[in-house]
């Protein structure tokens, strides 16, 4: 199987890789409200701001085991958003070289933990510790696009939020067994975890991501490890 189509079959099943879901669907009562307070701290996380001030920020990231570290500054035009500090332009490989361009190409500033509310329809279940609540969610997907529902039906998707203001703290996907997204593929195993961490500004934003996707695609097995944190955002 090729470099190329392992990727493409790990964003379509990790999708907070890139955070960009599918657009949510009309706001379905829950299924299960477990605590008092689950439907106003929902509410509050819908209603809190994602618009607020550009940042650069320090960026690491892996992906299997091809590792770098640098800066990304938004403001900057499209193809100079990311300046890689380590390793040395001189080390990098051609293979090395095409990761950095493709995450490059890929930069759209979206680090902001509550965009993920915007994929959510509805929540299940709801579990508090301390001052904050977990839910077990619902995907907005079209059920009419086969693919995406299934995709939906066997991947349990959890999302944390303050009690306080409604903030997004950490968000997760995680298939409990094998699942065929596609008749020519199988997902043995599909992990995604991304804790965030509060702005400057109040807002939350991701300051690491891991993601693990195992299976097999036109009787070959793939295997991908993608993890990445950003850190010290401050202004331009």
């Amino acid at each position: 199987m090729t470099h190329q189509y392992r990727r493409k079959l790990t964003a379509a099943c990790a999708c907070t890789i890139a955070m960009i879901c599918s657009p949510p669907l009309t706001i379905a009562d829950s299924d299960n409200a477990d605590n008092e307070n689950a439907g106003s701290v929902f509410d509050m996380a819908r209603s809190f701001p994602v618009e607020g001030p550009v940042y650069i920020y320090d960026v690491e990231f892996d992906l299997d085991g091809l590792s770098a570290a640098g800066t990304v500054n938004m403001a900057a035009e499209e193809g100079e958003r990311l300046t890689v500090s380590s390793p040395p332009r001189e080390q990098w490989s051609e293979e090395f070289a095409d990761e950095v361009s493709e995450f490059e190409r890929n930069l759209e500033g979206d680090i902001w933990c509550q965009q993920m509310m915007e994929d959510i329809a509805s929540y299940k279940t709801v579990t508090p510790v301390d001052d904050t609540l977990t839910y077990v969610v619902n995907m907005g997907v079209d059920q009419n696009d086969k693919e995406d529902a299934k995709f939906a039906r066997h991947v349990v998707t959890t999302i944390t939020l303050s009690t306080h203001d409604g903030a997004v703290l950490n968000y997760s996907m995680h298939a409990p067994k094998p699942f065929r997204p596609v008749m020519v593929a199988k997902i043995n195993r599909l992990d995604v975890n991304v804790n965030c961490e509060r702005s400057p500004d109040g807002r939350t934003f991701a300051k690491s991501m891991r993601a693990e996707v195992e299976g097999r695609a036109f009787m070959k097995k793939f295997s991908e490890l993608e993890s990445r944190k950003i850190s010290n955002l401050r202004l331009p």
